[in-house]
């Protein structure tokens, strides 16, 4: 069984009623660039038939209470996530914020001090 086919068969369950996969083609780029290469002779559709895929219904494999004890185990682990997306911080002041906002004014001071002291020496000197 592919992938696609799998995902048919998940769904059909999920949902407890039957999924029909059509046979249709894409009518994408591709398919839009297929049919035009198609009318000027460049491709043939009878390449691609292989990629075609065949109609399939999906019926459900479940029961009605094993789809019914999924939802509710699904329902609480929603319910058990909820809170999880934290919010952006707010610019109130927090105690380590005003600490560390506190502290600047002292900084200032003792670096102010330090460099003026350093340029009275290399005045004095010179």
């Amino acid at each position: 069984m592919t992938s696609n086919e799998l995902l048919m068969q998940l769904q059909a369950d999920l949902i407890g009623i039957p999924v029909l996969r059509a046979n249709a083609w894409d009518m994408t780029a591709l398919g839009a660039a297929m049919a035009a290469g198609n009318a000027a002779g460049v491709w043939s559709c009878a390449d691609w038939q292989h990629r075609a895929t065949h109609s399939h219904t999906f019926l459900p494999t479940t029961t009605d209470d094993d789809r019914d004890a999924r939802y509710t185990k699904w329902k609480m682990a929603v319910q058990r996530s909820l809170g999880w997306a934290t919010t952006k911080k707010s610019i109130t002041m927090t105690e380590e914020r005003y600490k560390l906002l506190a502290s600047i004014p002292a900084t200032l001071y003792v670096i102010g001090s330090f460099t003026m002291l350093v340029a009275s020496n290399i005045l004095k000197s010179s």
